[in-house]
């Protein structure tokens, strides 16, 4: 199957919403630090990462080889486009569900346990991936950026009992 990234990106999507939600505290008064959060982050990531290329890479030489590409020719290519594919996801995995909990801890520094935290964690989350698959157009952006806003929150929601009113937004 075509493994392209502009295909899967409502799967990176759930699967960095789910990872770094359950990564959240459940009752403020057990949270830990953001540093050990971001850090816990950063790890889950980075397995999720590995999960995702190990499940993907294949089908991601196949298409490097079927479409031309230079770096997958030949065996000793085709394993080297494998493990950049495999070096990126998990490099980017961990980025991204790090920032995702740098970004809902810091917000809960200001808004306090509410759902404003998922909501702009998951929104900046979303346009940073939106952005990286497709730079420029604004349309598929902003549309990524809301639907991992809107999945980031009901994650929340689902999971950590948020259902009660904002303090403050």
């Amino acid at each position: 199957p075509n493994c392209r990234p502009a295909h899967l990106h409502h799967t990176v999507m759930a699967a960095a919403c789910a990872a770094s939600t359950s990564a959240s505290p459940p009752k403020p008064e057990t949270q830990l630090p953001c540093s050990a959060r971001i850090a816990d982050g950063v790890l889950r990531g980075a397995g999720l990462g590995m999960l995702w290329a190990v499940w993907y890479a294949p089908g991601e030489v196949i298409y490097a080889r079927a479409s031309g590409s230079a770096s997958a020719a030949g065996v000793a290519g085709a394993m080297g486009h494998g493990l950049r594919f495999a070096a990126v996801s998990t490099a980017g995995f961990a980025v991204l569900i790090g920032s995702y909990n740098a970004l809902f801890c810091t917000g809960e520094h200001y808004f306090g346990r509410s759902v404003a935290n998922p909501l702009l964690a998951g929104g900046a989350i979303g346009t940073a991936i939106g952005y990286t698959l497709q730079p420029g157009k604004l349309a598929p952006i902003a549309v990524t950026a809301v639907g991992t806003a809107a999945l980031c929150v009901s994650a929340q929601l689902l999971l950590n009992d948020l259902s009660v009113p904002p303090k403050s937004f």
